[in-house]
């Protein structure tokens, strides 16, 4: 038995003789000749083996793609609601294995309906990508940004106890109220409200968790916008 590589790709095919073609094929082989050669038929067989090896790939990159548009947000690229529910729920599943801290924090870029009617449309869906540049150079490896519908986004820190949350979602809203985008040569400022609470052992499910933080949210909205409210659940039971 005696291989040879075929080119373009790292398998190796093999002249196989009687018993040894089932062999050959068990260890890997895509195709087997036998001898005599026909120059014409192992070209053919090549070109044959190759283009398939180039629909694979095809076909790999394709489903990678629609993989990544099922968990991201099209304007942003950032998690969509369903996919960052169901990281969520893992690190939820997680904590109650091994009690590990980690906290969730929601933001609401503060006034942006106004934004939208003065400015358009386009100058809203700027200010919504650059919340999100902000965040994610902010933001380390581990932590998972998702937006979950319109101008309100997520945030969840594993390994994070609340009171550090709450320091990265105090420094996230001083870069955002520091940035602005451009809409008729002119300078458009915005900021977020943020409302942030921990991951707890008894809680059942991400809806419960969510619900926390948009309490916190919506506090902050009232007290004023452009700050951050922490929701203990601890101290609230």
């Amino acid at each position: 038995m005696r291989p040879w590589s075929l080119p373009g790709t790292n398998r190796l095919r093999f002249a196989l003789h009687g018993g040894q073609r089932e062999q050959g094929l068990n260890l890997g082989a895509v195709d087997y000749i036998v001898k005599p050669f026909a120059p014409a038929v192992v070209k053919a067989r090549i070109r044959h083996q190759l283009k398939l090896k180039r629909l694979t790939s095809a076909l790999r990159e394709a489903n990678a793609n629609l993989t990544r548009l099922a968990m991201t947000d099209p304007l942003t690229q950032a998690y969509n609601r369903r996919y960052f529910i169901e990281i969520l729920t893992r690190e939820l599943n997680r904590i109650h294995r091994h009690h590990h801290p980690a906290s969730l924090m929601v933001l609401d870029i503060d006034r942006f309906k106004a934004i939208n009617d003065n400015f358009g449309h386009d100058t809203g869906d700027r200010v919504i990508i650059e919340v999100v540049r902000i965040s994610s150079a902010i933001l380390r490896k581990n932590d998972v940004f998702g937006r979950m519908g319109g101008e309100e986004f997520a945030i969840l820190l594993p390994e994070t106890p609340l009171q550090e949350a709450d320091l990265i979602a105090n420094r996230l809203c001083v870069q955002i109220s520091q940035a602005n985008v451009r809409a008729a040569e002119k300078p458009v400022a915005f900021t977020i409200s943020c409302g942030v609470t921990q991951l707890e052992n008894d809680d059942e499910s991400p809806e419960q968790i969510l619900k926390r933080a948009d309490v916190a949210l919506y506090k902050a909205k009232q007290q004023g916008r452009n700050k951050v409210i922490v929701f203990n659940a601890r101290k609230s039971a």
